[in-house]
């Protein structure tokens, strides 16, 4: 893949935190494509998966460092900041609050200080509550049970708090919360959320869920966060949330798409709790595991969100879940 260059959008350099990743590295080429300038935020410089590029600065640092932050905002009119730790097996909440809530507060500041023109923030769309496919959750919908259990999800609902704090002091900067659901797409080279497709290839049995996710196209995501820098206002706060499928759904449209007859057989969600159960007293006993009762109920949810408002606000156009699951496929197999 190669990045053409466009002539540079009116010399704005946009500063990008965790580069290398799903979104961090999608977010930048979809930057790069429409003429910006690009600094990107990353420990080392070895795990930039993509093409390098003419407008593109490859910058090594620690979000979590305010001396970091200060000098990667250096000769930069804008920060889209998707840098977080999302493992779901941290034991406390303290092992989310350097990297998810105080680099958040040590960018805010530095920001305000520099007069920087946007901070656009990659929250999450469980800050909110969620609905159903008829009724589901927005903007307005207070964040709900079990995801308040979740110690990823409070530290993104804090961060948002300081973000939203940031905007009420109305400064030269305008502060904007981007809620993305569950992406999928290219570059997840870690992988991240592609772990759910590699899962899928691996087994002759898909044994799934009982309920679901908003599967999003992580470009769709990039779109609107290149759309925020442009058209959002202070204070502006978005989910993007994409198609709403169970995981049945989901694991049969991947049948559909890779021409396989995996069975696909729903876990009651009794038997999840009860393994949460296990993994409390496991997690209790000081050792990592992402299973536990708030993730394992959270995985009972259909967790649905409305996109009306970004689409409203910012013309932002929806891929289909087909197309989503299929880009995302491909990228996999061609890695």
């Amino acid at each position: 893949m190669s990045l053409s260059v466009k002539n540079n959008k009116l010399n704005k350099k946009v500063l990008v935190t965790g580069a290398n990743s799903l979104l961090g590295t999608n977010t930048i080429i979809e930057l790069l494509s429409h003429g910006y300038e690009v600094k990107g935020m990353l420990r080392s410089k070895k795990s930039w998966k993509a093409p390098l590029h003419p407008q593109l600065e490859l910058f090594e640092g620690l979000i979590n460092k305010p001396e970091d932050v200060a000098k990667a905002l250096e000769s930069c009119h804008h920060v889209l900041h998707t840098a977080a730790i999302t493992n779901q097996n941290l034991l406390k909440p303290s092992d989310y609050e350097d990297i998810n809530i105080n680099s958040v507060s040590y960018l805010a500041e530095a920001s305000m200080r520099r007069n920087i023109e946007s901070v656009i923030f990659i929250g999450s769309a469980n800050a909110f509550g969620h609905g159903s496919k008829s009724n589901p959750g927005n903007e307005n919908s207070a964040p709900v049970k079990p995801f308040t259990s979740s110690l990823y999800a409070q530290s993104k609902i804090k961060a948002a708090k300081i973000i939203a704090e940031a905007a009420e002091k109305n400064t030269a900067t305008r502060f904007i919360t981007i809620n993305p659901g569950f992406m999928l797409g290219p570059w997840d080279s870690k992988p991240s959320s592609g772990k759910i497709i590699l899962m899928y290839k691996k087994s002759r049995l898909i044994l799934c869920p009982p309920g679901g996710k908003s599967f999003v196209h992580v470009k769709d995501v990039a779109k609107a966060a290149r759309l925020a820098i442009e058209k959002g206002n202070n204070g502006d706060s978005w989910l993007i949330t994409g198609n709403h499928l169970t995981y049945k759904e989901f694991f049969e449209k991947l049948n559909t798409l890779t021409g396989q007859k995996k069975p696909v057989v729903k876990i009651p969600c009794c038997l999840l709790v009860s393994a949460g159960i296990t993994g409390d007293i496991i997690r209790a006993s000081g050792i990592k595991t992402s299973v536990s009762s708030a993730n394992m109920r959270i995985l009972c949810e259909k967790p649905f969100y409305s996109n009306q408002k970004i689409i409203n606000d910012l013309g932002v156009t929806l891929t289909t879940s087909e197309q989503t699951i299929r880009d995302a496929l491909e990228w996999f197999e061609n890695k």
